[in-house]
């Protein structure tokens, strides 16, 4: 039988301190659902995924663009822990894969599937309530010709995804 260990939190705050990321070359926040946005002052979100033919016309995803998040207290504990969004709920969970901004996970070893050994339910579960999310919200959408398109912090652009 497997070593079994259940994820805890270090309450480092890299997860909160380091929101804002640039990967492959476009700048983003923390992701939130619409309803979501309601958490967040407004002078902090902005658009961050949206799909239309020639340009976006219907926006699937938010982005919140502090960094550190507003909410981080300076024990590094959330002030809305139980209200939190989808994405801070599934952390380190991310799509599947396990961030590399957790501090938990910083000395990864070749070859180890970290879901098999931390069995995270409740981070796995929200993983999964965001994937059900993009599949409600981009596939009813989806015509011939639609792109994805993703707003970037840094130039404050929409950018089409190929």
């Amino acid at each position: 039988m497997a070593f079994q260990l259940d994820f805890q939190c270090l309450k480092c705050g890299s997860c909160c301190k380091n929101i804002i990321e640039t990967i492959n070359g476009v700048q983003r926040g923390l992701i939130l659902t619409k309803k979501e946005t309601n958490l967040f002052p407004a002078e902090i979100v902005t658009p961050q995924y949206a799909i239309g033919i020639t340009k976006p016309t219907r926006i699937v995803f938010y982005q919140m663009k502090a960094n550190p998040c507003p909410y981080l207290n300076a024990k590094n504990e959330c002030r809305i822990y139980d209200d939190r969004p989808l994405i801070c709920r599934s952390f380190p969970v991310m799509a599947d894969y396990i961030s590399s901004k957790c501090q938990a996970f910083s000395c990864r070893k070749p070859g180890q599937v970290y879901q098999d050994i931390y069995p995270m339910a409740k981070m796995k579960e929200a993983s999964n309530k965001i994937t059900m999310y993009v599949a409600a919200n981009f596939g009813k959408n989806l015509k011939a010709g639609t792109k994805e398109w993703e707003y970037d912090l840094a130039t404050k652009k929409w950018i089409s995804r190929k």
